[in-house]
């Protein structure tokens, strides 16, 4: 298993793309997703992050208002899906969301979670439109416990989805997640990324260590982002 890519919820996604390419990144549009809209900073070792807003910001107040109601703690009281999960992107603060793991076989990551007791949602087929009119496929699967990752399979080719060539080239010398800390142990492994857990001196809800051909340094991103990020050479 791989780890896949990181989400970053944003209430605004061409505000964060400013913010996130004023840093170096280089920010590719990824494309439209149902409510959702986003872009994705990809990196040589097929790792990425996504920026990902919903498209209409009175989505954004109605899932605000359903959190605040409680209507959205009682659905996961009923249902077990992965809309719970993606619900809880949309409803809460800004900031890094998620994690996602890869695997070839969603269908032998149930298995191995039955296995080993660890309650997975159904597998859901999803897709996007490129800006460039690539319709890009996939499956998600999701722990029932949201401090655990989400899990795809590609249905077409990778490259479709993460963006290669002159996409994965970055001003600050970026070239892949290679560690990853969060505030509760993870139950799962992915072979190309450490993973740690850190209690304290966590901004949000976790950290990412990013590989550079520059020097060591924080990403001093604005804590509206709620998105600690650092740069290791």
């Amino acid at each position: 298993m791989l780890l896949d890519h990181v989400v970053l919820f944003v209430d605004d996604l061409e505000e964060a793309v400013r913010t996130f390419s004023s840093f170096g990144f280089t920010v590719t549009p990824g494309g439209i997703n149902g409510p959702t809209h986003n872009a994705l900073i990809a990196f040589d070792n097929e790792t990425y992050i996504e920026l990902v807003a919903l498209r209409a910001m009175a989505a954004r107040r109605l899932f605000k208002l359903l959190r605040y109601s409680g209507l959205l703690s009682l659905r996961r009281l009923i249902s077990i899906d992965l809309n719970n999960r993606l619900f809880g992107w949309f409803s809460k603060r800004q900031g890094f969301r998620d994690v996602c793991f890869r695997s070839s076989s969603l269908e032998a990551v149930a298995k191995h979670c039955k296995r080993e007791g660890y309650a997975l949602t159904p597998i859901i087929s999803f897709s996007r439109h490129r800006p460039d009119g690539v319709t890009v496929s996939w499956s998600l699967a999701g722990a029932v416990d949201e401090l655990q990752p989400f899990f795809i399979e590609d249905k077409t080719p990778l490259s479709y989805r993460i963006p290669d060539g002159p996409a994965r080239l970055h001003q600050n010398g970026a070239l892949g997640i290679t560690e990853l800390a969060t505030r509760s142990p993870l139950k799962f492994s992915a072979s190309n990324v450490s993973t740690t857990t850190q209690a304290r001196g966590l901004r949000g809800k976790f950290r990412i260590t990013i590989k550079t051909t520059s020097s060591t340094r924080e990403l001093n991103i604005p804590r509206l982002f709620d998105a600690d990020i650092r740069l290791a050479h």
